[in-house]
């Protein structure tokens, strides 16, 4: 057993393992360090919020979320063992914005594919495709409302439409990176 011991110890000084999807592309530009320094919900999930939404309420509605999420994958057999928070890390940048062509979408900087956004019959001008974020000769661009950065983070606006759908992609990793097919999509409504 003392063998062990300097393994063990090695183990732990690693920090946290999160869930990870490495193969998913990051679509934002952020550089996120120092994640096992964010503040944590309840249950121990990692939240960096912008400082006037750094409450405990939104870190406790982040735990439900990620419960109800959870409860939903399990009871329909999609994972065999609950999510565990401290497994997750959740981003909500301070330069999340509303749409101007969509006016109550909450959307982060991004640069997503935009045939995702035709798909969905949001059309920009083509000389608008791949913007980061709305300029003035471009206020309206391809944009998501949440992203997995860097392979593990979960990227979302406060509202946290898509947390569970993007949270969704990272815990299935690999087998689901669609979230809106069938019986995944039943696990994603936002407060239900």
């Amino acid at each position: 057993m003392h063998k062990l011991l300097p393994l063990l110890f090695l183990l732990s000084a690693c920090g946290p393992y999160f869930y990870t999807a490495p193969l998913v592309q990051d679509v934002t530009s952020y550089n996120l360090k120092g994640v096992k320094d964010w503040p944590r919900t309840p249950k121990g999930a990692y939240v960096k919020t912008p400082p006037d939404q750094t409450n405990a309420d939104f870190r406790t509605f982040v735990d439900q979320e990620i419960t109800k999420l959870s409860t939903c994958l399990l009871k329909l057999g999609l994972r065999s063992e609950p999510i565990k928070h401290e497994k997750v890390a959740v981003y909500i940048p301070p330069n999340w914005y509303y749409s101007k062509c969509a006016p109550k979408e909450q959307l982060i900087p991004s640069r997503v594919n935009p045939k995702l956004c035709r798909d969905k019959d949001l059309t920009t001008k083509k000389e608008c495709e791949w913007l980061e974020k709305p300029t003035k000769e471009c206020p309206c661009v391809c944009n998501a409302r949440g992203a997995i950065v860097d392979h593990y983070i979960v990227a979302v606006t406060p509202n946290l439409k898509l947390f569970r759908a993007e949270l969704s992609r990272l815990v299935l990793y690999p087998k689901w990176n669609n979230p809106w097919k069938r019986p995944l999509n039943q696990c994603l409504a936002v407060g239900k």
